[in-house]
């Protein structure tokens, strides 16, 4: 009996979701996360026989649960990747992960909504990859820009580049990457130069301040000080249970109202959003953290950087 949806109708895609999110209640030894018709599993172990025998037995679980209610799995675009340090990643053997006979591709990278994730969590995959969508952005603004006013251009630059420079990074975002965050800041002086018209080897100091750019490290600093807001006023559901000094001594400091950072062994450590996004809130002055409203934080917040920067 043929089963499905309409394709393109309103109430298709709300039915779908309705009828996928029960494959989470399947009994799995690992986590998954569902997005749509895209279906994540991430298992942790340091037993790499442990990991392999986990992953096929919830990978035939999920299997079995897809020809049960009609669904198909393509396994032509299935995918592992290995997470962890550069050294350990070399230690590991061989691994063989299959559903129904047929075998899993390892992978050293993929793409999960937008965001390039490496298999030693670096960044250069995706900086790449952002990179490449910017650049053939900047192209187009660039053969069109004589046909549009200049506050036509500037909307296209807010609508199909700066997001691309926000998105995802709570993430990937760190100005403290100086590769990064360079290689960034070049295409926003391209970009500049050709809203303005101006040659691309003139000075981008000027067209910068002409359109009242900020330096792009500083957004992912708004992004990281807003999203602790909203973790401490409980406006999301994300819940990284960050402590402020107080709650773990009483000595009259200074730093008492601060959040307390954690204590990463690592300099990778040192790269998470916990470490990162807490560091900058506590670079923030009081007056601004004590701001309970969310709109009145972000118009303070963004008043302090620009005087700051």
């Amino acid at each position: 009996m043929p089963v499905g949806v309409l394709q393109g109708s309103i109430l298709g895609p709300l039915l779908f979701l309705i009828y996928v999110n029960v494959l989470p209640n399947c009994p799995l030894a690992s986590d998954i996360v569902l997005y749509a018709d895209d279906t994540v599993l991430y298992y942790s172990s340091k037993d790499l026989t442990d990991l392999q025998r986990h992953l096929n037995v919830d990978l035939e679980t999920v299997s079995e649960w897809f020809s049960r209610n009609l669904l198909t799995l393509n396994l032509s675009k299935c995918n592992f990747v290995i997470f962890g340090s550069p050294h350990k990643l070399k230690r590991i053997q061989e691994i063989s992960i299959q559903v129904k006979g047929t075998i899993i591709d390892r992978t050293e990278s993929f793409q999960y909504l937008g965001v390039t994730l490496h298999q030693s969590m670096s960044w250069a995959d995706h900086i790449e990859s952002v990179c490449k969508k910017i650049n053939q952005r900047i192209g187009l603004i660039r053969r069109v820009r004589n046909l549009l006013p200049f506050q036509a251009r500037v909307t296209l630059y807010n609508t199909l580049i700066l997001p691309l420079f926000d998105y995802g990074d709570l993430v990937w975002g760190d100005k403290n990457n100086l590769t990064i965050m360079s290689e960034l800041q070049v295409l926003q002086n391209n970009a500049a130069k050709v809203l303005l018209g101006l040659p691309i080897r003139s000075l981008s100091t000027q067209a910068l301040k002409s359109l009242d750019f900020k330096p792009l490290a500083l957004r992912p600093f708004f992004h990281h000080c807003t999203a602790i807001h909203k973790c401490l006023i409980g406006s999301t559901d994300f819940d990284f249970s960050f402590i402020r000094n107080q709650a773990v001594h009483s000595h009259n400091m200074r730093q008492l109202n601060d959040l307390r950072l954690p204590l990463p062994c690592t300099n990778w450590g040192k790269q998470m959003f916990i470490y990162q996004a807490a560091k900058d809130w506590n670079s923030l002055p009081r007056e601004l953290k004590d701001t309970c409203v969310l709109s009145i934080f972000k118009a303070k917040l963004k008043t302090f950087l620009n005087d700051f920067s």
